[in-house]
């Protein structure tokens, strides 16, 4: 797992310096959800049909966060890919941000326990798999481009394409596994 983890860290590094999504950390065009409500139940207001315009982009970060699915719809120009690079941007900003501290608090107390000729050091490796755990509050953006698919097996295509990203041959390998421990947000372009 302490690989994995560290692969995850690399993609992430990636992510936030590829120039296609890095341009959106200063330059985002607020777009405005006019209709804003889930498949189920009421607007995000508390009464259907009331929602008050809010940003796209915030919008769609707090159906992240509260773990939900949420499709945007627009005429073409009307932003959607933008925002969904946008998106990407900041959810892998924030997953790096704290794994980076976590990552930065586990070796350094390691170091302090290795120093220090404590055997404790061995009962933190064994807290290693707690990772995947706390790093699920951060999952990792995966921005898919739908228009790329020319047909076959959709898994395939899933793994060329995440493969392609910067940074992500290892999570192309381990796709299923990510998948089945909840740790990817699907950005889906069409």
């Amino acid at each position: 797992p302490v690989r994995r983890l560290w692969n995850e860290l690399c993609y992430l590094c990636a992510l936030i310096n590829d120039p296609d999504l890095s341009r959106w950390a200063h330059q985002y065009v607020t777009l405005r959800a006019i209709k804003a409500r889930p498949a189920k139940g009421p607007t995000l207001s508390g009464v259907e049909g009331t929602a008050e315009p809010r940003p796209l982009l915030s919008l769609l970060q707090s159906y992240v966060n509260r773990g939900q699915q949420v499709v945007a719809l627009g005429e073409p120009g009307a932003g959607k890919t933008t925002t969904l690079e946008a998106l990407a941007y900041h959810l892998a900003r924030r997953a790096y941000r704290w794994q980076l501290m976590m990552w930065v608090i586990f070796l350094a107390t390691l170091t302090l326990l290795i120093i220090h000729f404590s055997p404790l050091w061995a009962l933190l490796l064994l807290a290693i798999p707690l990772f995947d755990f706390v790093f699920r509050r951060w999952p990792l953006p995966l921005l898919i481009e739908l228009r790329h698919y020319e047909g076959g097996a959709m898994e395939d295509f899933l793994k060329r394409t995440v493969a392609r990203r910067v940074g992500g041959q290892t999570l192309s390998d381990g796709l299923r596994g990510y998948v089945e421990r909840g740790r990817l947000v699907w950005l889906l372009d069409g």
